[in-house]
């Protein structure tokens, strides 16, 4: 019982997440894929096609945020908020969805076409509009 009602809690956070994911990807074209993901490295909602890359996403993403969540705890720097990496062909954003004690996350990829500041601040707003959703009791 417990699971299906697990199972119906996150297919109802996919269907209110999927719209502002496929917007940034809209609004943003160097956007290549975003996704929210469980804090243990599952798929609750994405904005991409392919399905084994974006399992493979989260449990990487997964894995990054309890990198940096520990490191910030570590230093005593205060609540978690986000990790960007950089890479020569694009760059990555991890978010800490606000409202949800860091059990979901958000993922973002753009090439390296889009400016960094452009996409912190897309980011950014859709981690807190998500924040929104996720704890709206409806």
């Amino acid at each position: 019982m417990a699971e299906g009602s697990m199972r119906l809690s996150r297919e109802a956070m996919a269907q209110r997440f999927t719209s502002p994911l496929q917007a940034l990807q809209r609004e943003h074209p160097s956007v290549i894929a975003a996704q929210v993901c469980t804090s243990d490295g599952f798929v609750v909602s994405q904005a991409h096609s392919n399905e084994e890359a974006g399992r493979r996403l989260a449990a990487m993403v997964s894995s990054l945020h309890a990198v940096g969540a520990a490191m910030v705890e570590e230093l005593a720097l205060g609540d978690y908020g986000h990790l960007s990496v950089e890479a020569s062909l694009g760059k990555c954003m991890l978010f800490a969805v606000p409202g949800t004690n860091g059990s979901l996350l958000l993922a973002a990829i753009a090439d390296d076409s889009m400016l960094w500041g452009q996409f912190l601040t897309a980011c950014r707003t859709l981690s807190d509009t998500l924040g929104v959703l996720a704890t709206r009791s409806e």
